[in-house]
């Protein structure tokens, strides 16, 4: 049998699992989240800071990074409350906190001039956003201008008090 039919097929059979595995990942799962990549926008630090307003079934997080550091966010709904409630007393451990970044502290993140805005707790995220809250203080235009979200897939929950 010739080289180039086999190659053909297994390029085709390649492609076709390829196509499976990623209908299957992009498909409705209530087990597991894959966060998107953000879209495409412009931001800037000199933006007029924001005030989070967070929603009835809302909590005040904080989060701790790898390295030590904190950062807060407001999660909001009944799963996701009880999701930090649950890890705050086990490992600490919700999930990924997923969300949009915007400039200023949204009158939460007290100490950095950043808020992670629109939190979701997600199984998976893409790695570019992953990262320890230093590395956002550290880079903030980057990741304002170019990542434009944060993701950090060790964050553990450390304190959790109600949202005003």
């Amino acid at each position: 049998m010739p080289l180039r039919p086999v190659l053909s097929a297994a390029l085709v059979v390649v492609a076709v699992v390829a196509v499976a595995v990623v209908a299957v990942a992009c498909g409705d799962s209530s087990t597991t989240t894959i966060a998107p990549a953000p879209p495409a926008t412009s931001s800037t630090t000199t933006a007029a800071p924001s005030t989070t307003s967070p929603a009835a079934d809302s909590v005040v997080v904080t989060w701790q990074t790898p390295d030590g550091g904190t950062f807060r966010s407001v999660v909001s709904g009944a799963d996701a409350v009880a999701r930090v409630e649950e890890a705050l007393a086990g490992d600490g451990y919700a999930g990924i906190p997923n969300g949009r970044l915007e400039p200023g502290d949204g009158g939460i993140n007290t100490g950095h001039d950043w808020q992670q805005v629109d939190v979701e707790l997600v199984d998976m995220a893409i790695e570019v956003c992953d990262g320890n809250a230093s590395d956002i203080d550290d880079d903030l235009d980057y990741w304002l201008d170019t990542v434009g979200q944060y993701c950090p897939w060790d964050a553990r929950v450390i304190a959790v008090e109600p949202a005003s």
